[in-house]
């Protein structure tokens, strides 16, 4: 069986991701008891309490197959970059950060483990393809693009069409819903329905994907 999931983190405040990564702990079913003893330790500091989470949460995501995780609302990316996930740790090895920011100053040079994508252009057309792909569980290519287009390759709403699909596809009423049908649900003016989803399976982002990526653009 494949499992894949995506996760929205706030890191605008290291309070904000920390409440992020408690409740991704308990998302991915770490011991209760475990993050509630992180949470309300007097002898932590709060950048000691998302480590020992980060280290709860490693140990469970190595039984998925892939899985996308969104750093939202970075202010500095050197302040948070100690809390997410290491290149070249086989625990985290499966999957991908998006992390959004307006620190232009400091998102690193474009290489074979970074990509910088301006909100403004989107993604590129192979690489959005490619997101809903491993995202959503479906695999076609022809699709993919038109649904990309549809959504201006924007990053967040690509990753909520391909939860939204995935999550529907899990009903055996609907194992069939495949981007035809949702494309008929943008043509209905239902891109709504279709991101509450991932918001609902993450709390700690507010904001609708549609909202995000106009407040971006």
């Amino acid at each position: 069986m494949m499992l894949h999931f995506v996760m929205t983190v706030n890191a605008e405040t290291p309070e904000t991701l920390l409440e992020s990564y408690v409740s991704f702990s308990r998302h991915l079913k770490c011991p209760e008891y475990a993050v509630t003893n992180t949470l309300n330790s007097k002898d932590l500091n709060t950048d000691e309490k998302i480590t020992n989470l980060k280290s709860l949460i490693s140990r469970k995501i190595e039984v998925y197959t892939s899985w996308l995780m969104v750093v939202d609302n970075v202010t500095n990316i050197s302040g948070v970059h100690g809390h997410l996930p290491k290149h070249g740790s086989e625990q985290w090895a499966r999957g991908q950060l998006l992390i959004t920011t307006q620190d232009t100053a400091s998102i690193p040079l474009t290489s074979s483990f970074h990509q910088h994508i301006s909100l403004s252009k989107g993604m590129e057309p192979r690489d959005a393809g490619s997101l809903l792909a491993v995202l959503s569980g479906i695999d076609d290519s022809k699709m993919e693009q038109e649904v990309a287009q549809a959504l201006d390759y924007q990053p967040l709403a690509l990753a909520s069409a391909a939860t939204h699909v995935r999550q529907v596809r899990q009903n055996k009423v609907s194992s069939n819903f495949g981007w035809d049908d949702y494309l008929k649900k943008l043509e209905k003016g239902q891109r709504g329905s279709t991101e509450t989803i991932l918001s609902e399976t993450n709390p700690s982002y507010p904001k609708s994907m549609n909202a995000g990526n106009n407040i971006s653009r």
